[in-house]
């Protein structure tokens, strides 16, 4: 099991408010369902957060769970977060007209109000509550003064943290912490703070494995995969299988540079790598028997230059070196062009460009004598945060951020 959910349990167990932020909106999250005993682990995924938090409540012992959802009427108008779909019953049994009049403030200081007095203070059975989107319903104001409206929620809340009773637990869900009303969990031991991260490598080798291992695929390759995909989501690592899977299916060869393949589509949205398409043979643009004449038709005078570029060229396209070996924080090749001016240092690079992407626009240029000073850097990464130019960015990242080939 994650790291994470052995926290959830422990704080559960020791806390009767949790607050959760982070990844909450995922549709799946990771577990250990193997035995220690056996050699390999197998991971099975449980269906989005509600499913969770309610399987975990109900291994505690808590008998029933109640999740303020949103709700929609027999018209179809969707109000502002209120009792999900297990609690209409409540609405439906003769307060349903009379709530839909009044305001959906009034509305959820209703509800918070009955929590208050009849349920979370209730010892007959235990009870999990659940409060989704804490920080959109009672958003964390940076003056520290909130409408008289939120206010009011936010004292209820409040209210219920002090007084829910021990056997009962209160998770607040956020979708950021920074937008939490501190008055929540300041000074207040009763309140525990939980962050679920994405995926780690051991989760998503553990989500890979035991589809992935009964169809053959070696574990270099299933390690591989789980390397490549840091940062994403389970959805995505959902996608990612299916697209494996659908692959061996087709008879195609599960290689680095294909797994890469697959996984940049939900990373970059881009199917097409500029280094595929560059022809091994034949006029003007053979790798193997034209590139290099091509480059002296247009560079003069420095063969040894060419040959250079060349030679990195087809190392880059066989895959020995940079993205495609899997060596990702390492670029296809670098030179270092040295020399008086005119003698063609700059016009190879464009040729360069020219050759990889058909236009010598694929090409920025950047007169080191403009970045002599310390803080000049922020042209070329963009102004830190807080200071003016900050969301414009520098001419560097744009030009990546705009063409990542």
């Amino acid at each position: 099991m994650a790291v994470w959910q052995d926290n959830l349990e422990r704080l559960l167990r020791q806390k009767e408010v949790l607050i959760l932020h982070g990844n909450v909106r995922d549709s799946a999250y990771v577990r250990n369902t193997g035995d220690a005993a056996q050699e390999r682990a197998e991971a099975d995924a449980v269906p989005g957060l509600t499913p969770l938090l309610r399987n975990a409540g109900r291994a505690l012992g808590y008998q029933r769970a109640v999740f303020w959802g949103v709700f929609f009427d027999l018209q179809g108008n969707g109000h502002a977060p209120l009792w999900s779909l297990e609690r209409v019953e409540f609405l439906q049994g003769g307060q349903a007209p009379e709530m839909r009049t009044v305001g959906s403030q009034e509305r959820e200081a209703t509800l918070l109000t009955r929590w208050l007095k009849e349920e979370v203070c209730d010892v007959s059975q235990r009870t999990l509550f659940v409060i989704h989107y804490i920080d959109k319903l009672t958003p964390y104001s940076q003056r520290g003064t909130y409408p008289r409206e939120v206010a009011l929620l936010i004292t209820l809340v409040q209210k219920i943290i002090e007084n829910i009773a021990a056997n009962n637990r209160l998770i607040l869900v956020a979708l950021q912490d920074t937008m939490i009303p501190i008055e929540y969990y300041t000074h207040s031991p009763r309140v525990a703070v939980l962050e679920i991260p994405l995926p780690d490598k051991a989760e998503r080798a553990l989500y890979f494995t035991r589809p992935l291992g009964s169809r053959d695929l070696p574990e270099k390759e299933i390690d591989f995969l789980a390397n490549i995909t840091d940062g994403l989501y389970v959805r995505d690592l959902e996608n990612i299988l299916r697209d494996v899977i659908a692959a061996q299916a087709e008879r195609v060869e599960i290689s680095h540079a294909e797994l890469r393949r697959l996984v940049n589509r939900y990373r970059i949205g881009s199917e097409e790598d500029p280094w595929a398409k560059l022809p091994l043979t034949g006029p003007p643009k053979g790798l193997i028997d034209s590139a290099e004449s091509w480059f002296k038709e247009r560079v003069i005078g420095q063969d040894d230059a060419v040959a250079a570029v060349v030679t990195a060229i087809k190392k880059a396209r066989t895959g020995v070196v940079g993205l495609a070996s899997g060596q990702e924080s390492k670029p296809k090749a670098v030179f270092f062009f040295a020399g008086p001016t005119g003698v063609g240092k700059t016009f190879l690079a464009k040729k360069l460009a020219e050759y990889l992407f058909d236009t010598d626009e694929a090409f920025v240029r950047f007169d080191m004598s403009e970045f002599k000073e310390e803080h000049s850097v922020s042209k070329l990464i963009g102004s830190p945060p807080g200071y003016v130019g900050f969301e414009m960015g520098g001419v560097l990242t744009n030009a990546v951020k705009n063409r990542p080939f």
